[in-house]
């Protein structure tokens, strides 16, 4: 392929660099020789043999004989503080759009990388605010701002920023669709189109081994009774939400009805316009720190390990499976049910992405 003219829309050195690499794949390699081909690749609207020294054009033209010479006559030419500036306003106005909404992160740190190359922006502290500026959601602005002044590289603030994207990606949002593990039995949380032969008489709640399929893939909805939240808003810890399946059930607890096993509180599954509301609450290890703590919200992100509350007029009810099982025609369920006892390790449960909205 053809090497491409020079017309002041890409930078010197780099223009220089590919005319080389074309060169030496035709086995030129003499410097003077491959400088006189890169004049001849000039754009003719682009004299540098005039470059504010009209007396020495002469002279200067035959000065540029070396690809430094070259170089420092194309950075001087008017077009490459055009090129620069340019790239600066790029780089001032970019917006990242991460990948859940359509976006591509290589290819955005690639655009970056490059414009900041053309500008010529080589100080760190700039590209950190460029970057910071490059974000409008609050969860990214607030993570790059808060881990940004440590860093002393390049490198290092292109790892921090992808670290940052791994994370967004982990957040789990109102309208994303889950799974819930029970860490202890390491069963999902699920459902049926069978019910339950005492209580409630209501769709059963089980746990399985089966990966998640639409029975126990749950969507956080906004909570009964509260104003709607949009979908794309961060569940953060301590926020209330309803769980629906894909298959339209709602999730419920009831504490006027024992679950058919344990005895604990019953819970089922109703296809009804009310929705019965959960707390996601950090599970054992973090709740005492969270408690004493004054930190600012934590985000619920995918694979944490969470405790579910369902929080009645009648009491504080806690989200609870066990590898006790009960029987309906003639199969066997493990238990899910609530209880009203200290919370402790077997009532923790994985959150896991599953899709957003």
């Amino acid at each position: 392929m053809d090497p491409q003219r020079y017309d002041g829309t890409i930078h010197p050195d780099e223009w220089i660099r590919q005319i080389r690499m074309f060169c030496y794949f035709k086995q030129i390699t003499e410097e003077q020789e491959i400088v006189k081909f890169c004049k001849s690749m000039i754009h003719s609207t682009i004299n540098i043999s005039d470059n504010n020294n009209n007396n020495n054009e002469n002279n200067e033209s035959k000065e540029i004989n070396t690809f430094d010479s070259l170089s420092n006559a194309l950075k001087s030419h008017i077009t490459f503080k055009i090129l620069k500036d340019t790239c600066r306003r790029k780089l001032q106005v970019i917006k990242f759009i991460p990948e859940i909404h359509g976006g591509d992160t290589a290819k955005f740190i690639s655009y970056f990388n490059m414009k900041c190359f053309d500008a010529e922006i080589n100080d760190l502290e700039e590209q950190k605010r460029l970057l910071f500026h490059s974000l409008s959601d609050d969860f990214f602005r607030k993570e790059f701002n808060k881990q940004m002044h440590n860093v002393n590289s390049k490198e290092v603030l292109l790892k921090l920023f992808n670290d940052i994207v791994n994370e967004y990606s982990r957040l789990i949002k109102y309208g994303s669709f889950v799974s819930l593990k029970h860490v202890t039995t390491g069963k999902y949380l699920t459902t049926d189109d069978i019910r339950y032969l005492t209580g409630s008489r209501g769709q059963i709640v089980f746990g399985t081994d089966v990966l998640p399929e639409a029975n126990a893939i749950w969507k956080i909805n906004y909570p009964f009774g509260s104003q709607a939240k949009t979908n794309n808003e961060i569940v953060s810890y301590g926020d209330t939400i309803s769980l629906q399946n894909k298959l339209g059930k709602m999730l419920w607890a009831y504490p006027n009805y024992k679950s058919p096993t344990s005895g604990h509180v019953e819970v089922s599954c109703y296809s009804m316009n009310q929705y019965n509301n959960w707390t996601i609450e950090p599970n054992v290890s973090d709740i005492s720190t969270s408690k004493k703590s004054n930190e600012e919200k934590r985000y619920l992100k995918s694979e944490d390990k969470i405790i579910i509350v369902n929080e009645s007029k009648e009491k504080v009810m806690i989200l609870h499976s066990h590898n006790i099982k009960f029987t309906l025609d003639d199969s066997l369920y493990q238990e899910v049910f609530c209880h009203d006892n200290r919370i402790h390790s077997k009532d923790e449960w994985c959150i896991e992405l599953v899709e957003h909205h």
